[in-house]
Parts: structure tokens; sequence; C-alpha cells
């Protein structure tokens, strides 16, 4: 079954062959693909993060700091060559890394548990300079380049399904079993996927039609494999921010839904397919948010003025990232957060860019993914792409080159 599918794969590649391209052509491309490569030792040597999968052990450390490594070449070298810029948003992010940074410096001075407030310190911060890099990419190349990605990913998929080896997450019952492709994690590929499928909503038209005809089943599929609750529902709330533009694609889910529903009722009523699904609705996973809650609640009821200002001082483990920094920062440090989200949602007119950071901010509230690389590199790339956009939109500013990307959506707008 791996090599008919893979013989099925070929076909479709060749056939397509001029619609994409994994051959990067500037140093952000190479990076972005970095990202999307970069875990493939998780099923490839079955090493994981013990915590969320059947192997014994995860990576060394070794192996995991290199993402970190490659992210500091990387700012070392735009910084050589000055791909970094001043964006007005820099007055909304400094307060907010100041905040935490201050939080850190006090907790580290008080509690003992110095390697949790470490871990949390940097990864709320390391790739929020992404946001500042310069985007000069020609954005018929960058398509290519994105469906390139996007078939790697499927392949991968393939590869971890049919290949007969254990995935990371798979469980007895068929029904639980979940992927996480070149990824390794279900919830990682999950969030690509959606800004994948939300990209070809948006540059349908840029899109061959036998490329999209094959791509979009096969992504959908994806996201389904995936079995990522939160990246679903992160879907929906891109789509909806997409509205009228979506009204297709979200009718279609919904008809879905519907005939699912019924038909959980009617032909499968006597199968274990709705026992499966009520058990998934409230499994450990979802019982233990509502656990992480009730915690954070009986905390944040307890806290005095050092709570309030600084946050929590002792651990509990909270999936949901907004919570999660109320604990790290106190409500100041939410705040703050949230003031970077308003101002950049008001200034974001390109409809991927609204749709993607509203489907990573749905999904943060039940997986922390700005704590999460590679979706907080997407993130950030996106925060700054919104702001470039604007620049480049005002009559004042210098305008872009005439190949870039932001032209190119700021030429969609106008339109």
């Amino acid at each position: 079954m791996l090599y008919l599918i893979f013989v099925m794969l070929v076909a479709v590649l060749l056939y397509t062959r001029k619609d994409w391209t994994l051959k990067p052509t500037s140093l952000l491309q190479w990076y972005l693909l970095f990202t999307i490569v970069f875990y493939f030792y998780r099923w490839t040597f079955q090493w994981g993060p013990p915590e969320t999968t059947i192997y014994e052990g995860d990576a060394p450390a070794w192996i995991r700091i290199i993402k970190d490594l490659v992210f500091v070449a990387f700012v070392s070298v735009c910084i050589a060559k000055r791909k970094f810029k001043y964006s007005p948003l820099v007055w909304y992010v400094t307060p907010f890394v100041a905040w935490l940074w201050l939080c850190t410096i006090v907790k580290l001075l008080i509690v003992e548990d110095s390697h949790n407030v470490l871990f949390q310190w940097h990864t709320s911060l390391e790739y929020i300079p992404l946001a500042f890099v310069v985007l000069e990419e020609d954005i018929e190349r960058l398509l290519k380049f994105a469906i390139g990605c996007c078939w790697v990913v499927v392949a991968f998929l393939a590869l971890e399904i049919f290949s007969g080896r254990a995935s990371g997450f798979f469980k007895d019952e068929a029904f639980f079993s979940r992927y996480g492709s070149i990824f390794g994690s279900p919830n990682e590929l999950g969030i690509f996927v959606v800004l994948a499928l939300l990209g070809i909503l948006v540059f349908s038209d840029r899109i061959p039609k036998a490329t999209k005809f094959v791509l979009l089943p096969s992504l959908s599929l994806t996201l389904v494999l995936s079995g990522s609750r939160s990246s679903i529902l992160g879907f929906l709330g891109g789509l909806i921010s997409l509205w009228p533009r979506s009204k297709k694609w979200l009718l279609v889910i919904a008809v879905i839904g519907v005939v699912l529903y019924v038909s959980l009722f009617t032909v499968f009523k006597d199968t274990t397919i709705v026992d499966d699904l009520i058990s998934r609705v409230g499994d450990v996973s979802a019982a233990s948010r509502i656990d992480q809650f009730e915690h954070v609640k009986a905390a944040v009821s307890s806290w005095g003025i050092p709570g309030i200002v600084f946050g929590g001082w002792g651990k509990i483990d909270q999936e949901n990232y907004y919570l999660s920094l109320l604990l790290r920062t106190g409500f100041l440090g939410v705040l703050l957060l949230c003031a970077i989200v308003v101002v950049t949602l008001i200034r974001v007119r390109d409809p991927f860019l609204r749709g993607g950071i509203v489907s990573v901010l749905t999904a943060s509230l039940f997986v922390p993914y700005l704590d999460i690389f590679p979706v907080n590199v997407y993130f950030w790339l996106m925060v700054g792409a919104v702001w470039s956009l604007a620049k480049s939109r005002s009559p004042a500013a210098d305008p872009a080159p005439s190949r870039s990307v932001l032209t190119a959506w700021a030429q969609r707008v106008r339109a």
C-alpha cells in the first residue's frame, strides 16, 4: 500500500511540477524549510517527548538545541545583511518584553524552580525578532515554495501511516490514531495545515486548478488525521474572520457536520464509533484542561498584590496560553499581549494574515502555541508582515521592491 501511495504521489508531483518548488531562493525560505523538516527525527528515530509519545525517551539535548542554534545563526546573518527594519510595532512589543523580563528576574530571586521560569521566559520571547525581518519575497515563487512544503508534509504523513511503524500518538483503538507527519506532533501539524488551507482559500486565483484539486482534499484529510481539536477550532475561527470570502467553505463544513451527525445515529448507531467519539470528547486530555482551569481559578482567587502584579509563584500546568501568561506575568502581562494583538488586528488588511493570526490565537485557547516551535515562528512572521504591509500602503512610505510579497498584497487590497 505504501508503494502504491507513493507511485500515485509521484505521478501527481510530476504532473504539477511547474506549480511547486522546494528550492529556497532567500534566507527566509531556507529558514522556513528548516522549521518544517527539523522535527523529522521524532518519528524517524523514535525520539519524541516522553509525556506525549509512546517512545522510551526524548531526543538528546544536542539534537533539540539545534533549532535554537539555527535561529541564532539566522538572526546573525539578518543583522549582518541589514535584514531587520524599524516598525511602529516596537512600541507595543517593548513593554511586553520588558515586563516579562522583570517578572522573570523577580521570580528567579524568589522561587526555587529556576528551570521552569527560564523555560517559560525564552519560549515566549525567542521568536519575537522575526516580526521585524525585512520581507522581500517574490509572491509567485513564495507560493510555489509553500506548495512544495505542503507536499513534503503530505508525503511524510503517508510514510508514517503506511510504513507499519508505531506512531508516537497511536493507541489501541483505531479511532484514536493521531499523526504528526514530519512535525512529529499532531498539534503542530494541524496548525501548519490550517495555514496552508487558508492560503489556498485566499490565493485561490494564483494556484492552478490541478494542484488545488489534489492538494485541497489531501490537506483536509491531513487535518482530520491529526486529530488536533485545537487546530480544527482555530481553522473555524480563521474562516469566520474571512467572512464572506469563506462562506462556501463554512457551508461545506456545516453540511459535512450535519451528515456526520445524522450518520452516527443511523448508519453507525450499532458500531463503536459513537462511543469512541463520546470518549474522545471527554478523554483525559479534555478533562485535564478543565482541571487546569479550576487550579488557575483557585490560585488567582487567593492572590494578593504581589500575585496580581507578577503572577503566581508555584508551577501550575496550563494549556491555555493566555491563562499560562497570566500565571507568569500577572494581569499586566496579559493586557500588554492583548494590546499587541488588538493593534495588529486593527491594521491587518490582507485576508490571509488576518485568518492566520486569528486561527493561531483561537487555537491557543487550548494549546500554548505561542510557546511552541515552529508555530510561534509563523505567528510572529505574520504579525510582522501585517505591520510591513500597513507601512507599504502609507503614501509617505517608500515603495517596496516591485517583486516583493508586500507589494503584491498591497495591490490585492487596492483592487
